[in-house]
């Protein structure tokens, strides 16, 4: 008999990378071993990811921490270097920062084929095929107006094409890394030296001055749980509202059409295996969505005199244990993008678009597909699957086109059970 999965594994960067005063994972640790929940620690960039992905998995390098503090040099009691395979695990908490790079890409996909039983936070391919900074264009009732530049001419254009000031942001780095800020009439040469460093696609929004005044709100989210939010002020001297780069964490509760952003956001990104959100928010715009690896728990915590690490991990325990009740249920139609110039394949359909760099041209150049369940809504240009029949046409946020741009679909009577994808 196979026994139950009792560990969990944090994914990571070296341990010289990691900052205790922010990561989620050395605070996530310390509350799992309190529990008596064993913890093992990955070096991402310690495997080879040129393996089969089988054999990627079936032998990780793994180390147990065998106690974990904070405020102590070093903070994770390690033990010896050991293989694991994924399977030995209930959940995997996927905490490589970015860059978005080849070298996270590569081993993100070995992690694809780790079985649906195992629980991750957050679970590839969404993590590499959406964007932080472009997803909130999936929800412009929310999102502060952005552009994503292609070319060096989009770029120039982009800025132009502002009121007041311009923000500049790599479209894969994280913690405020390679933000700027530049005048609307700010020379090419500027920006062309922005562009040379960051291409091949930069992003650009206008510069919101609330960031000043109020600064930047996270709110960090399990599921559809708010666990906390954190005010990040900018330091004396500064309009950067990272926490990485001197901001400040003070308290601020979210207004009711942030939190409707939340669940907005939430309710598109959680199918696609992104349970942990932090949305960033300047005013009532929803500047980002970070999902890679999303901290700031440790100062949701400071500043509200709260626990939400025993709130994440009751949710995370409550994720496995549904999975380890109904095998095989979830995530049974489980999302993916494939690049628009590719087939569908046969029996599935078409749920909406979005972006992902592994993808030619800029935009939203792939497509959302799923194996639909007894009736779904689709976008107008989705294969229809045997056994299936169109009701009505509809209208889909998710799918391009104006107007009626999707079909809402059924499975016909006695067509076949409700088995989902494997």
């Amino acid at each position: 008999m196979k026994a139950t999965p009792d560990r969990y594994l944090i994914v990571a960067d070296p341990l010289a990378a990691l900052d205790p005063e922010f990561d989620l994972g050395v605070c996530v640790s310390r509350e799992l071993i309190g529990r008596g929940i064993a913890v093992d620690y990955l070096d991402l960039l310690a495997n080879d990811p040129r393996q089969p992905s089988d054999r990627y998995l079936a032998a990780l390098p793994v180390r147990e921490v065998l106690s974990s503090d904070a405020r102590r040099d070093p903070f994770w009691e390690l033990g010896p270097l050991r293989n694991a395979a994924v399977h030995d695990y209930r959940v995997l908490l996927q905490r490589k920062d970015p860059p978005v790079d080849a070298a996270f890409i590569e081993h993100s996909r070995h992690f694809e084929a780790a079985p649906d039983s195992v629980v991750q936070i957050n679970r590839p391919p969404a993590t590499y095929t959406l964007s932080e900074h472009t997803v909130i264009l999936r929800y412009p009732e929310f999102a502060a107006p952005t552009a994503v530049c292609g070319s060096f001419g989009e770029l120039v254009a982009a800025v132009r094409r502002q009121l007041g000031e311009a923000v500049l942001k790599p479209k894969s780095t994280c913690s405020g890394m390679g933000v700027s800020f530049v005048a609307a009439s700010a020379p090419e040469a500027e920006l062309e030296g922005f562009w040379e460093r960051w291409q091949p696609e930069v992003i650009v929004q206008p510069y919101l001055p609330e960031v000043e005044s109020s600064g930047d709100l996270r709110i960090l989210m399990i599921n559809d749980r708010v666990l906390g939010s954190v005010l990040r002020v900018p330091a004396p001297g500064s309009r950067l509202a990272n926490l990485h780069q001197g901001a400040s964490p003070a308290r601020l509760d979210p207004t009711p059409r942030q939190l409707a952003a939340c669940r907005a956001v939430a309710a598109d990104l959680n199918p696609l295996g992104l349970h942990l959100l932090g949305l960033d928010f300047i005013g009532e715009q929803l500047t980002e969505v970070n999902f890679t690896s999303p901290t700031t728990i440790v100062q949701i915590n400071q500043v509200n005199g709260i626990r939400a690490d025993i709130e994440l991990v009751d949710e995370l325990e409550r994720m496995w244990r549904r999975r380890a009740e109904s095998p095989g249920s979830q995530p049974s139609r489980r999302n993916r993008l494939i690049c628009k110039q590719r087939a569908v394949p046969e029996g599935w359909v078409v749920v909406g678009h979005a972006h992902s760099p592994a993808c030619p041209s800029p935009g939203l150049n792939a497509w959302v597909v799923k194996r639909p369940g007894r009736r779904e809504v689709v976008a107008a240009e989705s294969p229809l699957p045997d056994g299936y029949r169109r009701v009505r046409p509809t209208r889909s946020t998710h799918c391009p086109g104006d107007g009626e741009n999707a079909w809402v679909i059924e499975r016909d009577a006695g067509a076949g059970s409700d088995r989902g994808a494997s």
